[in-house]
């Protein structure tokens, strides 16, 4: 909303008003996912000519769809080497054994 008041928009609120005015919009857009509403407010900055309504915001929006996520990433899966799993459990015991000695 900050960005909006610096494009001075026609019909934009007066100064005074401007806090009802994000009370306002705060309980009307609550709902909505901030990655879905933060595109919805760049798609009428890019547009506007006049001050948008908590209407025109949701109709700015982007269809809800997982679109806008981005898709989850899967380690890539490493070929299991035995011995190299043995030594590293032989030096993670050890580490533990050492540290165990210091608190004593």
């Amino acid at each position: 909303m900050q960005r909006l008041l610096c494009l001075g928009l026609e019909g934009q609120p007066a100064a005074e008003l401007i806090p009802g005015t994000v009370a306002i919009w705060q309980e009307r857009l609550c709902a909505v996912h901030p990655r879905r509403l933060a595109m919805g407010f760049d798609n009428i900055e890019r547009n506007a000519t006049r001050w948008p309504s908590p209407a025109t915001i949701f109709e700015a929006l982007p269809t809800y769809v997982d679109t806008y996520e981005p898709a989850p990433v899967a380690a890539p899966r490493i070929a299991s080497d035995p011995e190299r799993e043995r030594e590293s459990r032989e030096r993670i015991d050890a580490m533990i054994r050492q540290c165990a000695e210091r608190l004593k």
